[in-house]
């Protein structure tokens, strides 16, 4: 009886532990989105094996994969705190909503290399053109090698 006794007490103990990290983990930090990512990575690899099982049928769910990338975008647009943030959110969601109306058979399926082109000419014209930040990172002596 006082095993058992004492093994409720441990049990007790260590998921009084586990429920303080998971409470200060919401606090948004990197430990909360590793918790969301690793749960939409379960949901999608549970998915995939119920596919592969003949439970579900992902084929007609398959087009709307690029929703992920828009709410991504959207939320990143909406809650980054800093330009470079909302920068990826607008790209993001811009990128999903291409795919899935290319999904969709909405718009020009076969247009997408214009998409990795726009995409690589933004870039280069990014790396070209001076950033004040970066040239004072420069001037500073940073960043260099």
């Amino acid at each position: 009886m006082a095993d058992s006794a004492f093994d409720t007490s441990l049990l007790s103990r260590r998921l009084t532990m586990m429920n303080k990290r998971a409470l200060s983990s919401r606090s948004g930090g990197r430990s909360s989105r590793e918790l969301w990512w690793g749960v939409i990575l379960i949901g999608v690899g549970l998915f995939f094996a119920l596919d592969s099982v003949f439970l579900v049928d992902v084929g007609p769910m398959w087009d709307y994969w690029p929703v992920i990338l828009i709410v991504v975008g959207a939320r990143k647009l909406l809650t980054g705190q800093e330009f470079e943030d909302r920068k990826c959110g607008v790209w993001l969601a811009m990128i999903g909503s291409w795919l899935l109306l290319a999904n969709l058979g909405l718009f020009g399926g076969h247009l997408w290399p214009l998409l990795l082109i726009g995409i690589g000419g933004v870039l280069i014209w990014q790396s070209l053109v001076s950033h004040p930040a970066r040239e004072r990172s420069l001037e500073n002596g940073h960043g260099q090698s």
